[in-house]
């Protein structure tokens, strides 16, 4: 089974396009976790911005998935385009923040609680499975807007509040360049 050059090509621009594809999601949900807005709203402008650009951009894609239905291409090109516009909307939002506008407001703590989650264990070449547990802390803030957040924190935050009769909690609250709200922990 020999390939062409242009095979070789094709086979690196699939991988390339799959790896910014899953980290521009990755990006998005990182800042998402940060930023107060309904995850309705972002996602309903990603997928409008990729829907609007989707007709005349999956021509382009055939280059690379060399199919010829027109169907296949438009939904390649809306899964990328979606992950790149929710990338670029919350980026925007959060590294274009206005800093001398940040306040601190106390918030309290609705409940804290933690989840187990599992490393991986390499058993083989090619064989994994679930390895050691270990446990993740959150702590569930009601936000000024009176919406629920639900915010990573540290074991030692989490044994403060977990001694505390009144949980609150400061957070930094920074206006976003979109108008979108950046929360922060001030882990103090």
């Amino acid at each position: 089974m020999t390939g062409t050059k242009s095979d070789t090509w094709r086979i690196i621009g699939i991988i390339t396009v799959a790896l910014t594809v899953v980290m521009l999601y990755g990006l998005a949900m990182a800042l998402f976790s940060m930023t107060m807005v309904g995850l309705g709203k972002i996602a309903s402008i990603s997928i409008v911005i990729a829907f609007a650009t989707g007709i005349p951009m999956s021509s382009k894609w055939h280059r690379l998935t060399l199919c010829r239905y027109k169907a296949i291409n438009f939904l390649c090109h809306v899964v990328a385009a979606t992950a790149m516009s929710a990338a670029i909307i919350l980026s925007t939002n959060y590294f274009l923040r206005n800093e001398e506008l940040t306040r601190s407001e106390t918030a309290p703590v609705e409940r804290i609680y933690t989840e187990t989650r599992y490393h991986r264990k390499r058993i083989s070449r090619k064989v994994y499975t679930r390895g050691e547990p270990y446990k993740v802390y959150f702590m569930e803030v009601r936000l000024p807007d009176d919406t629920l957040k639900n915010l990573q924190i540290s074991l030692q935050s989490y044994n403060r509040l977990k001694a505390q009769k009144t949980r609150t909690t400061i957070l930094k609250m920074t206006p976003g360049a979109l108008g979108m709200t950046i929360v922060r922990h001030s882990w103090n």
